[in-house]
């Protein structure tokens, strides 16, 4: 599970993007939001890290109903 940064404004480079916003990504993660979206059950196997960003991801998954949910893993970070 990884986040994406999308540029907030298009048609410029990402050196001239004025500012981002985070969008929980991964091809993994996706799939299991997506699942359970349409009725299924689903897991989500994989390693978070200790910081803001992991919690934040593991927030998404629960709200979005994954049945499985890694809790952040110190010493690591995203």
């Amino acid at each position: 599970m990884l986040i994406d940064f999308v540029p907030t404004e298009s048609g410029v480079s990402l050196a001239e993007a004025p500012g981002f916003l985070k969008a929980p990504g991964g091809t993994p993660a996706i799939v299991a939001i997506a699942v359970s979206r349409l009725g299924g059950r689903s897991a989500f196997v994989g390693k978070l890290g200790d910081d803001e960003f992991g919690h934040m991801l593991a927030g998404i998954l629960r709200i979005r109903g994954s049945t499985s949910i890694p809790e952040p893993e110190p010493p690591w970070r995203s």
